[in-house]
């Protein structure tokens, strides 16, 4: 018997909205990610903290700030893989509450710049333990035929986050921004203990019964759930008793590694992140009309718009193409911001060339005025 389309898209509902609970984790990512460009804007108008004395940094401690968070999610991604596969993915995403609301305490009570460079270390290394537990899971749960939508969550979840911690720079001081951080995480927490463990995790700790009933549930009562257990049985098997220098040398497998570090390495070097972490900066230097606030927001509101599509067309047009797509627009992006930061650039240094000209022309006319 086969299953109905109410119950077919009742279950992919269901689907949906373990995945969005899974993914409220990313939310606080994306709150991380942008503290620094809604923090600074806040601190020229007003540098006090929660203590009410002032603090002052300059471009290149900012530029510390915002930098210092890739260093911590180093530490975390190599930690997560290793989280990941002791206690699962639900496990860690339980556990990463910790770091992460020990975090935005430290960046709410920070006085001066140490303390805001140890909380947003600590960020970084939520944010790669996330990366490895929380990317996973949002693949692992849903059903073939929507993975591809549905693996666009965490990213889509991620820009919320950009959106949520800007608005909230509008009405909330830098340091009170942290309690917004720490009510997402209560909310994670609280979504995270409706949704199942990962069937691979629990077929790799021996737990086939549970991943069986998971599995059902997710499947749903008509699937053949037996194909896909001894599927991962079989992985499981074969990957436990090889070493990681053994497992590069299988073919598959290292070729889906050689795709993954170029496509990393395009995510990470193509500027992105830089503009998000400085985006109220770079419109401050601008002089947009708008206000950098304003300006960022319909700035990250695009991407989400973007991530939204992104999850109707991706499963028509296929993944390579929607890269395809996406980085030739971001290649033309790029070369228009870097034409107007050139041509920006250009134009402040001639007009100081000439105002040194004008200066030293009146120099020498005043001097030999003086001299007669």
């Amino acid at each position: 018997m086969l299953e109905t389309p109410s119950a077919t898209h009742l279950r992919i509902l269901k689907q949906v909205m373990k995945v969005s609970g899974v993914c409220l984790g990313v939310v606080n990512m994306g709150l991380m990610l942008v503290w620094p460009s809604v923090a600074f804007a806040d601190m020229q108008r007003d540098n006090s903290t929660i203590y009410g004395n002032s603090i002052t940094l300059s471009d290149t401690q900012m530029d510390f700030v915002g930098s210092i968070l890739p260093a911590g999610s180093l530490l975390g991604t190599l930690a997560g893989g290793h989280l990941v596969a002791r206690i699962g993915r639900r496990g860690s995403m339980l556990w990463l509450t910790i770091p992460c609301v020990l975090a935005w305490v430290i960046l709410a009570v920070s006085y001066n710049l140490a303390t805001i460079l140890i909380g947003r270390f600590v960020n970084g290394l939520y944010c790669g333990l996330v990366v490895v537990a929380g990317w996973a899971y949002a693949v692992e749960l849903p059903d073939i035929a929507v993975r591809g939508s549905l693996a666009a969550f965490p990213t889509l979840f991620l820009q919320l986050g950009y959106i949520i911690v800007l608005v909230s720079g509008l009405c909330l001081r830098w340091y009170q921004i942290s309690f917004v951080g720490i009510g997402t995480s209560i909310i994670s927490v609280v979504a995270l203990w409706f949704i199942p463990e990962s069937p691979s995790y629990l077929i790799a700790t021996g737990r086939e019964d549970e991943a069986r009933r998971e599995l059902r549930s997710l499947r749903g009562v008509h699937a053949d759930i037996e194909d896909e257990i001894n599927d991962l049985r079989v992985k499981n098997s074969n990957l436990k008793s090889v070493s990681f220098f053994e497992i590069l040398k299988i073919p598959d497998i290292r070729k889906t590694l050689i795709v993954l570090f170029v496509l990393f390495f395009i995510h990470n070097f193509c500027g992105m992140q830089i503009f998000t972490v400085n985006m109220t900066r770079i419109f401050r230097e601008s002089g947009t009309l708008l206000g950098e606030a304003i300006s960022s927001l319909i700035v990250f509101l695009t991407l989400l718009v973007g991530s939204t599509v992104s999850i109707f067309t991706i499963n028509h047009i296929g993944r390579r193409n929607s890269m395809v797509i996406s980085l030739s627009i971001l290649v033309v992006c790029l070369v228009m911001f870097g034409s107007y930061v050139h041509t920006t650039d250009s134009e402040k240094a001639a007009r100081a060339e000439e105002i040194k000209k004008n200066a030293s022309a009146m120099l020498t006319t005043h001097t030999i005025k003086v001299k007669k």
